[in-house]
């Protein structure tokens, strides 16, 4: 190997990591009512970014946070295709913003075993969540007709919980 060659050993490869982009994120966001949902990367360092606020995320927000990105992650560097937006209203929730932000409003829960439920989101605990369900009481009852009943489900037993979007 010729003097001032590097050995293909040494080569840097050079990785954007979902880590870095998380620190960026929250670097930008700080002091704001802007919170992170989600990194997505996808083969081909393509970077989807989904962020939120309590009163819904607007387009120059998005651009905002999409620009603080780019201007700290050099395409120069490593190439990448950046798309900052918010989760979507059919997305499910992801972080306990989601949850809190949802306090109060319609969700439908969809658990691990299958079963789903519409119900109204009561509160957001550490590992669980209270929801007020219609519930058919278990005979000997002779009214069969649905109460609305507290019901606690665990999150570990959730496969997707998300909004209930009505146009009432």
């Amino acid at each position: 190997m010729r003097r001032g060659q590097k050995s293909p050993s040494l080569l840097l490869i050079t990785m954007i990591t979902r880590e870095q982009i998380e620190q960026v994120i929250h670097e930008k966001i700080e002091g704001t009512e802007i919170f992170l949902v989600d990194i997505i990367m996808n083969p081909g360092n393509n970077f989807h970014v989904h962020l939120d606020t309590f009163k819904g995320i607007n387009i120059d927000e998005c651009v905002e946070v999409s620009r603080y990105i780019v201007s700290k992650l050099d395409k120069e560097i490593e190439d990448y295709n950046l798309e900052v937006s918010s989760p979507g209203l059919d997305s499910s929730f992801k972080v306990k913003q989601q949850f809190e932000k949802n306090l109060g409003k319609q969700v439908e829960i969809i658990k691990k075993d299958g079963s789903k439920m519409k119900a109204k989101l009561l509160a957001f605990l550490v590992d669980s969540i209270d929801v007020e369900a219609m519930v058919k009481p278990l005979p000997p009852e002779k009214s069969r007709k649905a109460v609305p009943q507290m019901v606690t489900v665990v999150l570990d037993d959730i496969k997707t919980i998300k909004s209930v979007i009505s146009f009432k």
